[in-house]
Order: C-alpha cells, then sequence, then structure tokens
C-alpha cells in the first residue's frame, strides 16, 4: 500500500496495488467495456503467458493473441469513466503526481471523487492501459483469466453468458 497526494485538498490518498488483476499487456491489450445495468465487465487481453498461468491451458489461441484473455466484473457500479488519459497523457490525471502509472490496476482509498459519491461501500479502481484507462466506484470487483482468444467471438461469447444467472461460477 502506498499513498496518492491529492494536491488541491493537499493531503495524501492511500492506494493499493490490486495484485490479483493480470497487467494488460503492454503493446495494445484491446479493452473492451461492457456496462450491464449494475455491473461493468472489463476485458482485455494480459502481458503474459502459459509458463506465468501454468493452470490454464492454453487451446484455440489467434496468432496475435501474447497472453490469456482477463475478465474483470465490477459489481454495483456506481459510475465509469473510459478513455483518456493514456500512456502518454497519465500525467494529466490528478492524482498522478502520488503514484499512479500505466499498465497497473489499483484500488485508490478517499478520493475526492469517492468523497463526492458519498458511500461507504463503494470502491475507487483505476486501470491504466496503452491507449486508454478505466475507473470506476464499484462495490465489488471479481476477476476471472481465460485462455481463449481476445477476439470479438470470445467476447460475444462471454456477453451472452453474462446474462446467465451463474455464469462467473462456472469454470474457465
Amino acid at each position: 500500500m502506498g499513498d496518492l497526494i491529492d494536491f488541491k485538498a493537499r493531503r495524501k490518498v492511500p492506494f493499493a496495488e490490486l495484485t490479483s488483476v493480470p497487467q494488460p499487456q503492454m503493446g495494445v491489450p484491446f479493452p473492451i467495456i461492457v456496462a450491464y445495468d449494475w455491473d461493468t465487465l472489463v476485458v482485455y487481453e494480459a502481458e503474459g503467458s502459459p509458463n506465468i498461468f501454468p493452470d490454464l491451458q492454453p487451446g484455440g489461441m489467434s496468432s496475435h493473441s501474447q497472453g490469456p484473455t482477463v475478465v474483470l466484473r465490477f459489481g454495483h457500479v456506481y459510475q465509469h469513466r473510459f478513455g483518456q488519459p493514456d500512456e502518454n497523457t497519465v500525467a494529466q490525471h490528478p492524482l498522478y503526481r502520488c503514484g499512479l502509472d500505466t499498465y497497473t490496476a489499483v484500488e485508490i482509498f478517499e478520493s475526492p471523487w469517492l468523497n463526492e459519491a458519498n458511500d461507504e461501500a463503494l470502491r475507487h479502481f483505476f486501470i491504466a492501459f496503452h491507449d486508454s484507462s478505466f475507473e470506476c466506484l464499484a462495490k465489488q470487483l471479481d476477476v476471472k483469466v481465460i485462455w481463449k482468444p481476445h477476439e470479438f467471438e470470445t467476447i460475444a461469447e462471454l456477453m451472452s453468458e453474462f446474462t446467465t444467472p451463474g455464469w462467473w461460477e462456472a469454470k474457465p
């Protein structure tokens, strides 16, 4: 756990790296965001190989795939943001000087955005990709890593499963 500094309020903002969230691919992880009622899915290609994820069996990977596909499910989402900053403009994020960096996933505690929401059950998540970033206030985060090609067919399959009760608990 570290501290971010909110320069407007002149106080430290604690944060922690989300170690359960695989690092986005350093090249182009192709993040896709799908919001459905209270939940939001973030799907992207992770940095890695079968050696890094030995419990996953590769199969049917496309030629451009470098690593597994990661599915993040943010539950009971209050609000989310997707777009800028990217790796070249992350310095423009209000909390960048406090330690936010590219290709990371962190939970930010006591952020100004979180304080504005005024709901103690919400958590502030930030994920930095190559060409974009994703930020949201949600009550929970679930992580699923699957060894399937990160292509639109896989995303479409995940989306159809997303609306099926209990799909999240199913084995990859």
